[in-house]
């Protein structure tokens, strides 16, 4: 299976780099990525958003490193939230955080496809998230966890593990 991942992401972090770093980080973008027009609901492929996401950390943080990508990563789960299919979805979930946990890889699958995640609950406050075929780095997806438990009112300690390339492990406690 092909892996996509919708345009409301790629299209959200251009008008970021826009409005922090003008007509100048959205040329180096270009010379970075070259595409910078996206459509909000059509389906991208991931690799293109991989090299989006290094140049975007690049130009809005000055570099691509671990810190970078989970602030990348939290934007992400933002522009999620404010987007028309991630409200319709929270206004299903309201202000559940397990149901929330139990529909992450629904959610997900409203916005991208290719990639798989497993959800386990280890305790009632803790649980094992891992993504297979995931090429973001590993940070990136950090992040996005990171912003959903905030979203839910939880400050989570969360530790990540490479299990082999693209086969992340995400331990969250809170």
């Amino acid at each position: 299976m092909e892996r996509k991942t919708k345009g409301l992401f790629l299209k959200n972090i251009v008008n970021i780099i826009k409005k922090e770093k003008g007509e100048p980080g959205i040329q180096k973008l270009k010379e970075k990525v070259g595409q910078v027009d996206f459509f909000a609901f059509k389906d991208y492929p991931m690799e293109l958003d991989v090299k989006f996401a290094k140049a975007s950390c690049e130009i809005l943080y000055g570099t691509a490193n671990d810190e970078a990508y989970i602030n990348l990563g939290k934007l992400a789960f933002q522009t999620y939230t404010k987007s028309v299919i991630g409200k319709t979805m929270f206004s299903l979930i309201g202000n559940n955080l397990y149901k929330g946990i139990s529909n992450l890889g629904k959610m997900l699958s409203t916005v991208t496809s290719g990639f798989e995640i497993t959800v386990q609950e280890l305790d009632s406050h803790t649980i094992k998230i891992r993504t297979k075929n995931n090429p973001y780095h590993i940070k990136h997806y950090q992040g996005i966890w990171l912003a959903a438990f905030e979203y839910f009112g939880v400050v989570p300690q969360i530790d990540s593990r490479t299990i082999s390339p693209e086969n992340f492990e995400y331990l969250i406690k809170w």
